[in-house]
């Protein structure tokens, strides 16, 4: 939406219907061509994600989907072990149960290219 402006909302519909809520836009993006329009804000978003595992920087606590049992948080959705360019790094790298807060050289230099921004040269033990 940025700077663009904004002419109309629609609600959430079942299933997401974008085309029709597209074609019936005017202004904004809409660039004054009646069905070629950019859909301006996705009420559907609450419907259609899943929001479990997530961190809550209001409440400072991992907010759950009551709908999923699964609970546990691999230490990476990718890589089975550390990787060995994180040298004497910790692994993984954030908790998600209690993120590093400020950002500062500390909370950068949990990852090799935040060591190597603020030391110049790669983690030790790489």
């Amino acid at each position: 939406m940025g700077n663009n402006g904004f002419s109309k909302t629609w609600g959430p519909t079942t299933p997401p219907d974008y085309r029709t809520q597209a074609a019936n836009q005017t202004g904004g993006n809409s660039h004054g061509e009646k069905g070629r329009s950019l859909q301006e804000l996705d009420l559907n978003v609450k419907t259609t994600m899943i929001r479990h595992g997530n961190y809550d920087y209001l409440n400072q606590a991992i907010a759950w989907d009551g709908a999923i049992a699964d609970r546990d948080i691999p230490s990476s959705y990718f890589r089975t072990s550390k990787p060995a360019f994180f040298g004497t790094l910790a692994w993984p790298p954030f908790d998600p149960a209690a993120p590093p807060g400020d950002f500062n050289d500390s909370s950068l230099c949990r990852i090799p290219a935040g060591y190597r921004f603020v030391h110049g040269a790669d983690p030790p033990g790489t």
